[in-house]
């Protein structure tokens, strides 16, 4: 049976990290199925704003996540997706284009509270 990865947005690693009980259960149930991965985006974002403190809890987390890679597939993707939206009148960051492509190319499903981030057409994202 096939069981889709869920690639982890910095918003829900980040309210994990703060304990916020929602995204520790659901985190605790993706980790155990390993179905939870992340973007090296995610980590580049994570790691520029973590705290004094908390950097070993920190790398923890992102050490236990599998990570799916930007390669030029996914470059292509973002781009493709970064014109599409400029021509319907909507602005999308790379980051963000490149979380989405990540999604798509790797038919991972998005966990993100930030739904309007990620307008893309064919992009699946979890109920949170």
């Amino acid at each position: 049976m096939f069981m889709p990865k869920f690639l982890i947005d910095s918003d829900v690693l980040i309210r994990f990290l703060r304990g916020q009980k929602q995204a520790v259960e659901l985190m605790g149930v993706l980790k155990k199925s390993g179905t939870a991965v992340c973007s090296p985006i995610s980590i580049v974002e994570i790691q520029a704003g973590v705290k004094k403190g908390e950097e070993i809890k920190t790398k923890q987390l992102l050490d236990s996540l599998a990570v799916h890679p930007i390669n030029k597939e996914v470059a292509y993707l973002a781009g493709d997706l970064i014109r599409e939206y400029k021509n319907k009148g909507w602005r999308a960051s790379v980051p963000d284009a490149l979380i989405g492509a990540t999604c798509l190319a790797h038919k991972s499903v998005l966990v993100t509270l930030n739904k309007r981030h990620y307008p893309f057409r064919g992009i699946k994202i979890y109920p949170f």
